[in-house]
């Protein structure tokens, strides 16, 4: 293989917008055969399902994707499966390589991972960065206690903030000021909806350095590592309860996205703290059940589940819920 492949790792944020931006630009991309690798750190394989469905550009791209969850992408535990997943699209005659890290990526031995694929993909792939997607309207609350965000920043060439829409002038100043503390090298673009064309990442030349790993980054932080589990979505249940569980189980969440079955079709579940939505699911989903990335720690799961459970069996029942009947005894969570 004369050409090397342009690589380029995305990250950011659990409910940033990163999926939102890897569908943007591939919105435009047009006739470039473009390969992605999705990573999701919990155990169903969301943001996949969500790729190349959200325009008519898409039409006219070539797409392959393979997946990779239960896990971030530069853990021990996966990244041998992000290096073999790359290197089986080596020779695939791509014109870019995308990767969608976990929201929980934890990037800096970004340095040996890039190194280790050089090898063993015989050196195919051309780095050209990381993309931080920032969201601005989230960025104060949690950067100073989810040590995963700084570090996106600190090594990233390209830092979007998003959601700019959603923050004051002064406020999006202070964001800007504090990347700009952690990383003073790094390009920003602001953007509302993720709406940045593949261009403005292509059109930059120049080489893209990487850091070796600081010890600072070392380990999840004092609140330590985010706990994901999943909620079977194998029974049918009914809407408005739904509804009414996710607004009480948000708040004490980083997020929580999957698809359901509801008594009026499938749904896609998307939750960013306390905001919920719920739309109709993209045809041909492979699995259904809710990804939960707690904000409280373990004391969440045992009572999520409990209550999830009782929604299903009252939906067999047919009995609708209303607000307020799930998480009597709410956890605090240490962490929000």
């Amino acid at each position: 293989m004369n050409r090397k492949v342009p690589l380029y790792i995305v990250t950011g944020f659990l409910g940033s917008g990163k999926t939102t931006l890897i569908n943007s630009m591939l919105a435009g991309s047009g006739e470039k055969r473009i390969g992605l690798i999705v990573n999701d750190f919990g155990p169903i394989c969301v943001d996949a399902s969500l790729l190349g469905r959200s325009s008519e550009g898409m039409r006219g791209t070539r797409l392959q994707i393979k997946e990779l969850k239960n896990g971030q992408l530069f853990c021990s535990c996966l990244v041998g499966s992000f290096i073999d997943a790359a290197t089986s699209l080596a020779d695939s005659d791509l014109d870019a390589l995308w990767i969608e890290a976990s929201g929980l990526a934890k990037p800096s031995p970004l340095l040996d991972t890039m190194a280790e694929l050089g090898k063993r993909s015989g050196g195919s792939f051309d780095f050209r960065g990381m993309v931080c997607v920032v969201d601005a309207s989230r960025f104060s609350l949690l950067a100073s206690v989810v040590n995963a965000i700084p570090e996106q920043i600190a090594y990233s060439r390209f830092v979007l903030v998003n959601k700019t829409d959603l923050v004051s002038e002064s406020e999006l100043k202070r964001v800007i000021e504090s990347i700009r503390s952690i990383n003073s090298e790094c390009k920003i673009i602001s953007a509302t909806h993720a709406a940045i064309p593949l261009r403005a990442f292509e059109n930059d030349t120049s080489e893209a350095l990487i850091k070796p790993g600081d010890p600072a980054y070392s380990g999840w932080g004092e609140n330590g590592r985010p706990i994901a589990f999943s909620l079977s979505g194998d029974v049918p249940v009914n809407e408005e309860g739904l509804g009414a569980y996710l607004t009480e189980i948000a708040p004490l969440c980083f997020r929580i996205k999957g698809f359901v079955d509801t008594d009026r079709g499938p749904r896609f579940v998307d939750c960013v703290g306390t905001e919920v939505k719920i739309r109709t699911a993209p045809p041909k989903v492979a699995m259904t059940g809710l990804v939960v990335i707690s904000a409280a720690g373990n004391s969440l799961q045992s009572s999520a589940q409990s209550h999830w459970d009782d929604l299903k069996e009252r939906s067999r029942g047919s009995r609708p819920l209303k607000s307020g009947q799930y998480l009597h005894d709410k956890p605090s969570a240490s962490t929000r």
